[in-house]
């Protein structure tokens, strides 16, 4: 069907406004709406229209305060065609209203080359005489920018309910609801022989639309030429309805290459007609009707054949469909019928392509309109990265391999508990966090394996985050910020912050202090130490300290106070105990040497009283440390265990001293210790023949 419309009408407007506004020099100016009423009178939106026709580039306002329903005059009836650059600016759509009394259309541009701008409006009620098209809005021509407006209610007996456009349209923010047209109840979009006719929705709803014949949602139709498309982005299209086809979308080429429709990141659910529920390709002749779907949703929709997606060719190659990283799932009737190609999908029933899958996607809740996924369901992750966008319907990072469907999962943060936390390396390159309740009962959140890289060290921040540092011999290092979830690809340790390569220097060390701020040591054979503070952006301050020859600085803690601790340790056997100020200046203290001993792990408490431990080459014997910052110290001897390494010491809040022992066949001990009287109590873990407990951190 080709709409027709009565240019002469149009013209007729044309002529009589520029005789009327002839004497009136152009000024782009305001014109400020203070009235609600609509008899011609003055400060009412009619009149403002009327003058900004004569006065190219001008603004339309509202007075400040004002707000309720403009309904159209019996006795005026429409208001005056736009006819060149116009702004009309409203004060938001729950403000004010735009009415047609379900008989007047509320907005005509006919304004060729011109921009006209409409925002924060409701246009609603609106109706087409003499079945021109387009209820709420008709465009003859010219570019419509539509800003934060709603279009409800409105209708045409020729097509278009809410919008029918033979122009350019770019609408953001916006929501169609329950307009109805004889063909594209929300937006129809045409073009005869040229490229007019092109819609962009970004962020849009259009729910509720109804068509009597096609296109519920939106009508996309080239009679000849490149037009008659729209462009979608995160929007929703849903339970929209038409009595013949493509409830949601129907795409349509008479001849030549348009009529398309290009989906991004939407949603396209619940929408009812008797072909292609949730969208309908069609080309009479040529190389249009098509739909080309990225990481979008397509599901229970219904259709009395093919629910989902239904593509038909009578002559040429469109009438066709393309998806890559989508879900169509749950439509009645069937989810493809005819020419489609699509990868990296989960399509009910299975359909050929790389990377598709046949499974339930594991939605929220259809019933309530929550098409987001599942914790357990395997499109997450299962896309391609290859031509996806970088974020999803709301606006979320897509992660790598991305989601498939419109919503990326993202595992909700859960936070470490009031425990501790314990890191396990694997022989592989993976780790796993263990988050270590107070009664020894643990959770384990394991990460995959980062080709090159051992897991080295871990922090716990205040925020109820894990950091881990892992580090590479070229010298680079890595940091996984290791939000807590139930699943490993949820957050995968492929794609962390790294820094690097720093020849010559290697990351011992990563904590943290009560600020939440972390903190990494490096070292350098020649005995130099470089300190970095890590900012949230990812850049970070350093300062460095030495050479200091024969030394090496090995462990970092952090006070109470945000001020650092190091312990430097010798060939022989000495260590030395820098207490640090919030200036980088430091006082220290050595001790030793002690035959036989090395220490192997420095944490300082709530109490600002730093614990170190000490390891007794081959029989198993370590000592405690309680160390003062101004030097003395006390210290509680444990064992012999014999095959038994002390390798990993944290402190937690209420000053509970947890020490991590480690045997070579991967089982592990953690103690909990009162060393006030020099007990403990322990649980024996494993053995994990592939894993190695590599550090402890203090509960966040």
């Amino acid at each position: 069907m080709k709409l027709i419309y009565n240019a002469g009408v149009s013209a007729l407007l044309l002529s009589v406004a520029s005789v009327f506004f002839a004497a009136s020099p152009a000024r782009c100016s305001t014109y400020t709406v203070t009235s609600l009423a609509d008899d011609g009178g003055p400060g009412q939106l009619r009149a403002a229209i009327s003058a900004a026709n004569a006065d190219a580039g001008s603004t339309i306002t509202f007075k400040s305060g004002l707000s309720g329903t403009i309904l159209l005059s019996p006795t005026l009836q429409a208001l005056p065609v736009i006819l060149v650059n116009t702004i009309i600016q409203g004060p938001g759509e729950s403000l004010i209203a735009i009415d047609g009394r379900s008989t007047y259309r509320p907005f005509e541009i006919n304004a060729p080359g011109a921009n006209v701008d409409l925002s924060g409006l409701t246009i609603q009620n609106g109706s087409d005489p003499g079945a021109l098209g387009g209820g709420g809005i008709l465009l003859d021509a010219g570019n419509l920018i539509l800003t934060h407006c709603t279009l409800s209610g409105n209708s045409a007996t020729g097509a278009g309910g809410g919008l029918a456009n033979f122009g350019t349209a770019t609408i953001t923010n916006c929501t169609f609801s329950n307009n109805h047209g004889y063909n594209g109840g929300g937006i129809y979009n045409y073009t005869y022989s040229n490229n007019g006719g092109l819609t962009t929705l970004t962020n849009c709803t259009l729910t509720g639309n109804s068509a009597t014949i096609n296109g519920g949602g939106i009508y996309d139709y080239t009679y000849s030429g490149t037009g008659g498309s729209t462009t979608l982005t995160r929007t929703k299209v849903s339970q929209n309805t038409a009595g013949g086809n493509g409830a949601g979308i129907y795409n349509y080429s008479e001849s030549g290459s348009g009529g398309n429709a290009v989906l991004t990141n939407c949603v396209v659910t619940k929408n009812t007609s008797v072909y292609g529920g949730g969208i309908y390709d069609y080309t009479y002749n040529g190389s249009g009707g098509t739909a080309t779907l990225t990481d979008c949703t397509v599901a229970d929709n219904s259709g009395t054949y093919t629910g989902g997606i239904y593509n038909y060719t009578y002559s040429g190659s469109g009438g066709t469909a393309t998806l890559t990283d989508c879900i169509l799932y749950g439509d009645t009737g069937g989810e493809i019928f005819g020419s489609a190609i699509a990868v990296y999908s989960d399509i009910q029933g299975g359909y050929p392509g790389a990377g598709n899958i046949n499974v339930d996607p594991l939605f929220v809740n259809t019933a309530s309109d929550n098409f987001h996924l599942q914790p357990n369901s395997l499109c997450i992750g299962a896309g391609t990265s290859t031509g996806a966008p970088s974020d999803d319907f709301e606006s979320t990072t897509r992660l790598n391999p991305p989601t498939i469907g419109a919503f990326e999962y993202v595992a909700p943060f859960v936070p470490f508990g009031s425990g501790y936390q314990a890191l396990w390396d694997k022989t592989d390159g993976g780790f796993s966090v263990w988050d270590v309740a107070l009664g020894g009962g643990f959770v384990p959140h394991d990460f995959d394996a980062l080709p090159g890289f051992t897991a080295q060290a871990l922090a716990a921040t205040p925020d109820g985050h894990a950091h881990v540092l892992l580090t590479a011999q070229d010298g680079s290092v890595t940091f996984d910020d290791a939000v807590l979830s139930t699943l490993t690809r949820e957050h995968n340790a492929a794609t962390p912050a790294s820094y690097g390569p720093f020849n010559g220097w290697t990351a011992r060390s990563i904590a943290a202090g009560p600020d939440g701020v972390l903190r990494v040591l490096w070292t350098r054979t020649d005995g130099m130490l470089s300190l970095w503070k890590l900012h949230a952006d990812g850049t970070y301050d350093h300062s460095e300290y030495g050479p200091f020859a024969g030394w090496t600085a090995r462990f970092l803690s952090v006070a109470p106070d945000n001020t650092l601790r190091v312990l430097w340790t010798n060939a022989s056997s000495q260590v030395s105990f820098w207490v640090m100020d919030a200036q980088g200046g430091y006082t220290h203290n050595e001790y030793g040497p002690y035959a036989g001993w090395a220490p192997s792990a420095l944490a300082t408490g709530p109490n600002g009283v730093s614990h170190l431990t000490w390891n007794h080459a081959g029989d198993g014997l370590v000592s405690l440390w309680a160390l003062q910052d101004s030097g003395p110290f006390t210290f509680t001897d444990f064992g012999p265990y014999t095959d038994w390494t002390a390798g990993s010491l944290a402190v937690g809040a209420d000053g509970t001293l947890h020490l991590g022992w480690s045997e070579p066949d991967g089982t592990a001990s953690l103690w909990d210790v009162n060393t006030a009287s020099s007990s403990f109590s322990d649980l024996i873990y494993g053995p994990y023949v592939i894993w190695h407990l590599q550090g402890l951190s203090r509960g966040s």
